[in-house]
């Protein structure tokens, strides 16, 4: 089960822009800071904030589907 539902989040992360999905991997797997990840990309922390945000209801929106 938890074979599927890892493969269930990487299809749902494919669907996304590349720099929402990079921002994503970099603060929640990787565990960069926030900021961190804004230098290394060269965007505004508020982007980065905004990115993650709509990340996770992407996620959110697309397990709730599933279920």
């Amino acid at each position: 089960e938890a074979r599927s539902e890892a493969q269930a989040l990487a299809r749902i992360l494919e669907r996304m822009p590349w720099r929402r999905r990079e921002i994503l991997i970099m603060v929640r797997w990787e565990g960069m800071a926030q900021k961190e990840v804004a230098r290394q990309l060269g965007i505004s922390l508020r982007t980065v904030e905004h990115e993650l945000k709509r990340a996770h209801d992407f996620c959110a929106a697309r397990l709730e589907e599933k279920n």
